[in-house]
């Protein structure tokens, strides 16, 4: 495993074994947000991967001779060719092998470049959990397969059985799969133990301008219908065939806003739209803040690709007492 570098604006690894250990005395579980699908453009493995020679390095993102569906980007580092990045120009998929990329850029996950991939990755999902994080909530989970330009189904489903197989050799794990887009089959067929739906996003938005009003199941004008959102609900999580495993619904998330402010000035449509979250067959998480009302911060600035996302990014207010 490449070396732990802290980031001490947010956090520092000392920090974080405290925590643990200071939660798990206190009978509280640890679950951390992990991303496998990309790194940053400054991350050692893509400096090297960009590079115009040829390294152990070269087949870990997804490059390719010329721009597939989607955001690529090209002539912008000593290698020749394009490259992916799903979400900020300074995130960058990582490649589980592909099919659609040519074979030079490795377009399986037997080319043995890809299977040194997995390898690592894998030695990261077991590092935090014996360090004794007990579970992960895994950004984007479909990613790894699903781009705009492809729809790899078994990578899904073979890299996230293996990461399950770690989880469960380490104990008392859970496994929460960010996809809102096939909720049911995130848990079905790619082992996570739960998964978030979409529909949490149509309860109530912060600000119309991100999300339609027409799109909001509870509205502050009165005319929206609870109903329709417990139909719909029940559409999309009522395909879970595993024993074990269930949705999640959370109240809010860091690309959505709060529901506590925005169109939101009634206190009373809040309460109803926490409440429904909370009495909905599905496990609930509230966003951090939420159980004290904190408010969107709409006049904040984009930083680092945040737009106007910044606004539910704000420190959880607290303080000693």
């Amino acid at each position: 495993l490449v070396g732990v570098r802290e980031a001490p604006i947010t956090a520092t690894l000392a920090g974080l074994k405290k925590l643990v250990k200071e939660a798990h005395g206190r009978n509280i579980k640890v679950v951390l947000d992990m991303v496998f699908n990309h790194t940053s453009d400054r991350h050692k493995w893509f400096l090297k991967s960009a590079e115009h020679k040829h390294n152990p390095y070269s087949k870990w993102y997804v490059w390719n001779s010329r721009p597939l569906e989607g955001k690529w980007l090209g002539n912008v580092t000593g290698r020749t060719g394009w490259y992916y990045s799903m979400f900020h120009h300074s995130q960058v998929d990582l490649n589980y092998g592909l099919p659609v990329l040519s074979k030079e850029n490795a377009n399986s996950k037997n080319d043995p470049a890809i299977k040194r991939l997995w390898k690592e990755m894998l030695k990261v999902a077991r590092y935090w959990f014996e360090l004794g994080i007990d579970g992960y909530r895994c950004d984007v989970a479909g990613g790894l397969g699903i781009k705009p330009f492809c729809r790899e189904e078994s990578i899904l489903q073979d890299f996230w059985g293996e990461v399950k197989k770690i989880a469960d050799s380490c104990g008392e794990k859970v496994l929460i799969g960010e996809e809102y887009k096939k909720t049911c089959e995130t848990i079905n067929s790619w082992a996570f133990d739960l998964a978030f739906t979409k529909y949490f996003l149509k309860i109530a938005t912060a600000k119309e301008y991100y999300v339609n009003s027409d799109k909001q199941y509870i509205k502050s004008d009165f005319s929206g219908d609870p109903v329709d959102f417990d139909r719909a609900l029940a559409e999309d999580t009522s395909g879970i065939t595993k024993k074990y495993g269930a949705i999640a619904l959370p109240t809010a998330n860091h690309d959505f806003g709060r529901q506590t402010s925005g169109t939101f000035d009634n206190d009373d449509l809040t309460i109803l739209t926490l409440l429904l979250v909370l009495t909905q067959n599905c496990v609930p998480f509230i966003y951090y803040g939420d159980e004290i009302g904190i408010q969107n911060n709409i006049t904040l600035p984009s930083v680092e690709g945040s737009f106007h996302r910044s606004m539910c990014r704000t420190p959880m207010q607290w303080d000693a007492s």
